[in-house]
């Protein structure tokens, strides 16, 4: 199966997407409050990621 965009390319910014939803929802008592900018600019590499799961989704194993 060739994926496009490249998996390494499309899943980067998943690891940084993942902390920031993890901070916003369990925040330090001193961590910097979350605007809706950079949360707008990640939407496209969320949806990308989205994107690339439902087409491997059929040729993954539930195990």
């Amino acid at each position: 199966m060739q994926l496009d965009p490249p998996l390494g390319r499309t899943l980067r910014p998943f690891d940084r997407l993942r902390r920031t939803r993890n901070d916003a929802e369990y925040p330090a008592t001193d961590a910097e409050e979350l605007t809706a900018e950079p949360v707008v600019e990640d939407l496209p590499k969320a949806a990308v990621i989205v994107d690339l799961a439902a087409q491997v989704l059929d040729e993954m194993s539930p195990f």
